[in-house]
């Protein structure tokens, strides 16, 4: 898959995701609804954030690149995407159960942090063998 078809395919699916989004909360009653519409609001919403962090990831590494990304790039791009993503849904879910402090947001981010050190260590040990 070419870049320009990966953006592509990443911005319609976003597009959608935000659409569908806007369909959850604009049309669905949280209290009726019960856990499959709270489900569809995470999940939709996970979805949009991730596509827009993804689309946000890649040009930045497009334009720091001068336009010489490789797969690295979009895959590293990709995961911090998902990071961000889970770091705004699960903040955005603490809030809504009145557990968001500041310390279980430190938290979150040092869990996260830590497993991406892992994970940028490991391609390192991978890539000196090789």
């Amino acid at each position: 898959m070419s870049l320009k078809q990966y953006i592509g395919v990443i911005f319609i699916g976003t597009l959608i995701m935000w659409g569908g989004w806007f369909v959850v909360v604009t049309q669905i009653d949280p209290i009726v609804a019960g856990m499959i519409g709270m489900m569809l609001f995470y999940s939709t919403f996970f979805l949009a954030l991730l596509g827009t962090f993804a689309l946000i990831g890649a040009f930045y590494h497009l334009v720091r690149q001068r336009g010489n990304m490789d797969e690295r790039h979009i895959i590293l791009s990709f995961r911090h995407a998902i990071w961000y993503s889970l770091v705004v849904n699960f903040t955005l879910y603490l809030q809504a159960k009145r557990l968001l402090s500041w310390t279980n947001l430190l938290i979150l981010v040092l869990l996260l942090a830590i497993i991406e050190f892992l994970l940028l260590s490991r391609h390192r040990h991978t890539q000196s063998r090789i």
